[in-house]
């Protein structure tokens, strides 16, 4: 846990946790991004008392199954309401059929994009819910990974006349309670 200043607080959750048991730690602060129980990343929390946020951004990195496009906007519904991501082909590893895409986020939805993935015929590695489950026993085999392939990245936010360009990972990872974490998984 890092305070970026009073009014928020970053935090990195590991697969396999429940974002709102994490949330019971901090009484006073909301829950900005909420993540999927498989899924590890960056998690922002707000002082309860600040009641406008302008602007939000949220970045993921995944792997997915197939040659995924150059770009890629998708459209969709999901949970009942409209939902934007665009997405962007960092590489693509042809002998496992394999592209390490970035997804940004534009508007927010439960499973947003797990679901949205799985609808155009990419499936994310090891998405136990929406993905291939054939395909993931196959890649098993071959290379040694585990949990689903989703990460969020980075997070920006705007708000009241408070702005916090972005916080990253690697950022993250470079303070000094990031570099407390990162001792503990290596051991």
């Amino acid at each position: 846990m890092v305070f970026i200043n009073c009014m928020l607080l970053v935090t990195y959750k590991q697969r396999s946790v429940n974002s709102d048991s994490i949330s019971r730690l901090y009484p006073f602060y909301h829950l900005i991004n909420r993540l999927d129980y498989d899924v590890s990343g960056i998690l922002i929390y707000i002082y309860k008392y600040i009641h406008t946020v302008f602007h939000f951004h949220k970045v993921y990195y995944a792997l997915v199954y197939g040659l995924f496009p150059l770009f890629y906007n998708i459209t969709s519904i999901c949970n009942y309401r409209y939902s934007l991501s665009r997405l962007y082909l960092i590489t693509y590893l042809h002998t496992l059929n394999i592209s390490f895409i970035k997804i940004e986020i534009i508007t927010g939805r439960k499973n947003q994009i797990r679901k949205q993935l799985s609808f155009i015929g990419y499936p994310i590695l090891l998405d136990k819910r929406f993905g291939n489950y054939l395909l993931d026993r196959f890649i098993k085999n071959i290379i040694d990974i585990q949990g689903i392939q989703l990460l969020s990245y980075r997070l920006s936010i705007l708000y009241e006349s408070n702005c916090i360009p972005y916080i990253s990972l690697r950022k993250w990872l470079s303070l000094k309670r990031g570099k407390q974490y990162l001792r503990k998984i290596k051991h």
